[in-house]
């Protein structure tokens, strides 16, 4: 199994921690903890998915060019790109939220935009996994 594959889990976990509980700030009685929780799963998710990126990178230039699989593995990493980037977004404006009230409804948006971004990442990392086998270690 690559390591890409391996890691990827740690911050697509926490991002989708960080938006359940965005979601939970809206309907809990109690808001104020919510969005405070999910700022630093935030934080915790951008800083995971640095070295995850960075093995996905190597991972891709690995590759081989032109391919079915290579075409899906730059579909791949710019989807998970702009994830990444909407989620930074996020976290960058609730830096301005007081905790007193659930997050604002332009951040709750960006962030479940991120979501979405992140769902379709997933599937064509998938896609890149079950369908092309890519990549493989030869040693495995």
């Amino acid at each position: 199994m690559p390591l890409h594959a391996a890691t990827v889990g740690l911050p697509v976990g926490l991002w989708v921690d960080a938006v359940a509980l965005d979601l939970a700030s809206w309907i809990a009685s109690e808001p104020f903890t919510f969005p405070r929780a999910a700022y630093w799963v935030f934080v915790l998710g951008l800083v995971a998915s640095v070295p995850v990126g960075l093995v996905a990178l190597v991972d891709l230039i690995r590759g081989q060019r032109g391919t079915s699989a290579w075409r899906a593995g730059i579909a791949h990493a710019l989807t998970a790109d702009v994830a990444a980037v909407a989620f930074a977004i996020s976290f960058v404006l609730r830096r301005r939220t007081d905790y007193v009230h659930a997050v604002p409804p332009v951040v709750l948006a960006v962030s479940l935009l991120g979501a979405v971004l992140l769902i379709a990442a997933v599937v064509t990392g998938s896609r890149l996994s079950y369908r092309f086998g890519a990549p493989r270690d030869p040693r495995a």
